[in-house]
């Protein structure tokens, strides 16, 4: 057995012996050390590296600079090289995007507006200025926000759950008419 040989089946026997199937969908899972987000952590040529990535370069062969090792199952534990296909930083971001697994509006972190207040500053007749001293944001938020270049997601009306509760107990009953 050749030296390369031997380190191949070295570097799959340890994902192995790290790695359960687990799911009725085919995922291989990561049981070793994991990353804050769940990705697989493994020692790989002198380095930390991510196991899906390991597990791509085991099975697939190198992966080209600037490309990323993307999940088709978006588990991020998954090992399974068939669940796994490259794709560049842009495409990663797409794809994310499409499975809505982006942070946006006030899920980001230091956000200081809330769905509400977004609402509010859309459908306010304020002035730029006015609000942008309430919120505590800069004038170029207020703009992105009325112009819908942020907060993007959001449609175009207030969803119920965020209509004031007061509307429905201050309505003026039809037989007081």
């Amino acid at each position: 057995m050749t030296a390369a040989a031997r380190h191949t089946k070295i570097v799959r026997d340890r994902l192995d012996s790290l790695s359960a199937p687990s799911t009725p969908g085919g995922c291989r899972i990561w049981i070793g050390a994991k990353t804050k987000k769940g990705y697989g952590s493994f020692h790989y040529k002198g380095k930390t590296t991510q196991a899906h990535r390991v597990s791509w370069i085991e099975n697939n062969g190198p992966i080209q600079d600037g490309m990323c090792v993307l999940h088709k199952c978006d588990v991020p534990g998954c090992i399974n090289p068939s669940h796994l296909f490259l794709g560049s930083q842009i495409e990663n971001l797409k794809d994310m995007r499409a499975k809505k697994r982006h942070a946006n509006g006030n899920k980001i972190y230091g956000s200081k507006l809330t769905e509400e207040d977004v609402f509010n500053i859309r459908s306010s007749s304020e002035t730029a200025n006015t609000l942008s001293v309430r919120y505590k944001v800069g004038l170029s938020s207020i703009s992105a926000i009325r112009s819908r270049t942020t907060w993007k997601h959001l449609g175009p009306t207030k969803p119920r759950s965020l209509l004031s509760s007061w509307t429905s107990a201050t309505s003026i009953p039809t037989n007081a008419l």
